[in-house]
């Protein structure tokens, strides 16, 4: 086999494994779909800003009290743009992000939160623990205003997570350690 032919078969098989998901090039897969929900899923094609938030690892019981997924805000981040709210969606989109039907014994301890934007639209909440690689995202449901959690594994993204909370907080030590 010449080495044109390799590479071509390469493609095809590239190609075909990428569609073999259900979904279009460029459209999370119908499983990521379920998981984050329909709302979830247009707020992250269409991200345009991040607001970003190191957590507290408890809960922000009073309302109005400033939180991200429910937890405490212990500080405030420097917001991003467009490229940084495409890359973060674009994690989240993918299946492969995920280890979905599996279960961790560890405590959730949050210790980053991005809050994801469309515009003025509504935002999806992303809070993430690097202790579990666990993430949970908070986001609108259709009308209602009703908000849903979904919560899951990161694993296979944790690389990509750390080095944008990393870009996020460029001069928090304890964020800077992590390794990923």
């Amino acid at each position: 086999m010449t080495r044109y032919a390799a590479i071509v078969l390469v493609h095809f098989f590239f190609l075909v494994g990428a569609t073999t998901s259900g979904a279009a090039p460029g459209e999370p897969s119908p499983r990521v779909k379920k998981f984050l929900g329909e709302p979830t899923v247009k707020v992250l094609q269409g991200a345009t800003r991040v607001e970003t938030f190191r957590l507290k690892d408890e809960r922000a019981d009073d309302e109005g009290k400033p939180n991200v997924g429910r937890y405490a805000i212990a500080s405030t981040g420097k917001a991003q743009g467009e490229p940084f709210a495409r890359r973060l969606a674009a994690i989240l989109l993918d299946e492969h992000t995920y280890v979905f039907d599996s279960a961790k014994g560890c405590k959730f301890q949050p210790a980053v939160g991005f809050r994801i934007w469309k515009g003025d639209e509504s935002s999806v909440e992303v809070v993430i623990c690097f202790h579990c690689d666990e993430l949970i995202v908070h986001s609108p449901k259709a009308a209602d205003g009703s908000i849903r959690g979904a919560r899951e594994n990161f694993d296979p993204a944790r690389t990509a997570l750390v080095k944008l909370a990393k870009e996020a907080f460029p001069d928090d030590k304890e964020i800077q350690g992590l390794n990923g």
